[in-house]
């Protein structure tokens, strides 16, 4: 399977934004214009990878005042994603009503990268390679966090995916 063309917009005020799919989006962290450009694209719901409280509460504040849906997923860099967050975030993007999805982290590189790489490999049967590949495309710091590439390429090879 080839890898689809990055589709970027660069009319979307969103730092590394990009459509996966017709109804899923990523990118990094928007601010009110890119809040409101998401708003009119007819996004219904964003997911956050951020954490801190005082992040999602401002963000959880500004996308509900837009009438979109809003889901908090925190991941940090030090705590690898668990199965039950995998489990979570596929079915969120797998349920329909949530259509079309905003899914962010700071840079839309790193958290982002890693839980698209895994969509793609469980629900698009791509291979590690590919997903890993579409990662470094959006500036996925790979040098920096190496844990993150040991942690898919394990996950991967566990599910049958090489």
């Amino acid at each position: 399977m080839e890898i689809l063309a990055v589709q970027s917009n660069d009319r979307v005020p969103i730092r590394n934004f990009s459509q996966v799919e017709p109804y899923l989006f990523r990118g990094g962290q928007p601010v009110k214009e890119g809040f409101f450009a998401l708003n009119e694209m007819g996004v219904r719901t964003v997911i956050s990878l951020r954490w801190g409280k005082k992040v999602i509460a401002a963000e959880k504040a500004a996308v509900e005042d837009l009438g979109m849906k809003f889901i908090s997923i925190p991941l940090n860099y030090w705590n690898l994603p668990k199965q039950e967050t995998v489990d979570m975030f596929l079915a969120l993007i797998d349920d329909e009503a949530n259509h079309p999805i905003y899914v962010h982290c700071f840079h839309g590189s790193d958290r982002t990268g890693i839980l698209l790489a895994i969509f793609r490999m469980f629900r698009q049967g791509w291979s590690f390679s590919q997903s890993y590949d579409e990662m470094r495309k959006f500036g996925f710091h790979r040098f920096r966090l190496q844990n993150f590439k040991w942690w898919l390429r394990k996950f991967s090879r566990a599910h049958g995916f090489h």
